[in-house]
């Protein structure tokens, strides 16, 4: 599947979830670009590599059955709610991330508790990250609106 290809095995047991799937193709190229759910867009898939994009219905229940630290970029609770959408992660406020992750991922933005801030970019490796106390470590690309404690 192409989700456990693209995340971690296993992600691809996050479609259970979801009551009814509808694949959305590109009229032009005939390739999948979006599967939505009766929670909206829940998936885009990048065009020229087949990527997975996970959307925030996605990544909660990808929260849910992916363990922790999997998929999962830590960062300080006192910078949560700071990160505009589209803003910048700083690599001195991440905290933990998982070792597996490569640059250009698509990971989840968690905060010390666990909870989902949102989908991130990442622009660096895990080991790059957590090596430079300065710069940007990802983009968050999708935020859920309120974080709780």
């Amino acid at each position: 599947m192409l989700l456990d290809y693209n995340l971690v095995p296993g992600a691809g047991n996050a479609l259970d979830y979801f009551d009814t799937l509808e694949l959305c193709f590109s009229e032009t190229t005939a390739k999948l670009r979006y599967v939505k759910s009766e929670w909206g867009t829940i998936m885009t898939i990048r065009a020229g590599d087949m990527h997975v994009i996970p959307r925030i219905p996605l990544a909660l229940t990808l929260q849910r059955i992916v363990p922790h630290p999997k998929l999962r970029v830590v960062v300080a609770d006192e910078i949560a709610d700071d990160i505009p959408e589209g803003g910048t992660v700083f690599s001195r406020h991440i905290i933990e991330i998982d070792s597996e992750l490569r640059a250009g991922d698509e990971a989840l933005l968690v905060n010390e508790h666990d909870r989902l801030i949102g989908v991130v970019t990442l622009r660096l490796s895990p080991q790059e990250i957590l090596f430079f106390t300065q710069g940007a470590a990802g983009i968050l690309r999708e935020r859920i609106k309120k974080v709780t404690k």
